[in-house]
């Protein structure tokens, strides 16, 4: 029975040579069998994908509390008014995107404009008056009714202020994934997803250094969800944008809501390359890995260099020449 300690430490640069520091491993009786892979070698067509981030993604869900909806259908009698939203469409912050009408508020900004045009007729037939005979001081009576003009239109506008504050409101710019049927049929429910908003600075991204390949600007790629497919375009980094990232926009799709999106590349043909299970590699402080198990059945701690990935395999550029066991972590 094989003895393979997967806790075994290393501390230097394995080789199928001893290395005092990862010396083989003796058969132990108190063994654990380990899985055991062949490295292969052939041509292969090794493909590679990486997983696109929207950056700056953020999605708010609109609902109302239970206090919230309480004011709006006992206090006001607030009704659904109109749905001034749809989804894919985009909002600017400060946008209105359900608007309501309500008999309550409505009667109080009638009531209100009712007093304004009193006081202005007032006004005029008090300065008709004072024509007439101008011994008379009307000024008193005209102030009065400038004030009590003003104070319904202070109160008109306090009640649009209301009907705004009631209002569905976008908080930021973005675009809009989803619009509850239930609004769009004029109701509301407390604590429900009314409209969800994606905001997001327009670009997918991919660190470099988890890229290792060398994309040029106005290159295109396919990138694809689980049931969706999009054309990618490599644009520059965009101004205040690390350049450590690959930028990528969407081409003829404007309103991106998907958060991630995969990136898949068939890359060119290798000839005669050696190729194993990524599985079995390990990697420890910055090196790379495999234990390889001799005739003897001991195994050995080796140093590798990788290239490609494709499918479950990874391609090994150093290290190793084809053939060997090597043990599945």
């Amino acid at each position: 029975m094989i003895f393979f300690s997967m806790a075994l430490a290393l501390s230097g640069c394995g080789s199928e040579k001893e290395d005092p520091l990862v010396p083989p491993v003796e058969p132990s009786y108190d063994a654990v069998v380990p899985t055991i892979t062949v490295v292969e070698k052939g041509d292969v067509t090794p493909s590679y994908e990486m997983e696109l981030q929207l950056m700056g993604y953020d999605r708010k869900r609109y609902k109302y509390s239970l206090a919230e909806y309480t004011e709006l259908s006992e206090t006001y009698e607030l009704e659904v008014e109109d749905v001034l939203v749809n989804v894919g469409e985009t909002v600017e912050e400060g946008d209105v995107m359900v608007s309501f009408h309500s008999k309550v508020l409505d009667e109080k900004i009638r009531e209100n404009q009712l007093k304004m045009n009193e006081a202005a007729i007032e006004i005029e037939h008090l300065k008709v008056l004072q024509m007439i005979n101008s011994n008379k001081d009307y000024s008193y009576d005209i102030e009065k009714q400038e004030r009590d003009m003003n104070a319904a239109a202070l109160h008109i506008s306090d009640v649009r202020d209301t009907y705004r504050r009631l209002s569905m409101i976008a908080e930021a710019d973005g675009v809009v994934a989803s619009v509850n049927s239930i609004v769009q049929n004029g109701y509301i429910k407390p604590d429900t997803d009314i409209v969800e908003v994606v905001s997001s600075k327009g670009y997918y991204i991919a660190p470099k250094n988890s890229v290792g390949l060398d994309f040029k600007t106005g290159e295109k790629y396919t990138a694809t969800t689980l049931v969706s497919e999009y054309q990618l375009e490599v644009v520059d980094t965009p101004e205040g944008e690390s350049s450590d990232n690959v930028y990528f926009k969407t081409v003829g799709v404007e309103n991106m809501i998907e958060k991630e999106l995969t990136l898949k590349l068939e890359l060119p043909l290798q000839k005669d390359v050696c190729y194993v299970n990524e599985r079995a590699i390990l990697r420890k402080d910055d090196h790379t890995y495999v234990y390889v198990v001799n005739e003897e059945g001991l195994c050995t701690a080796v140093e590798v260099e990788l290239g490609e990935r494709f499918d479950e395999n990874v391609i090994v550029k150093k290290g190793l020449e084809g053939g060997e066991n090597v043990v599945l972590q």
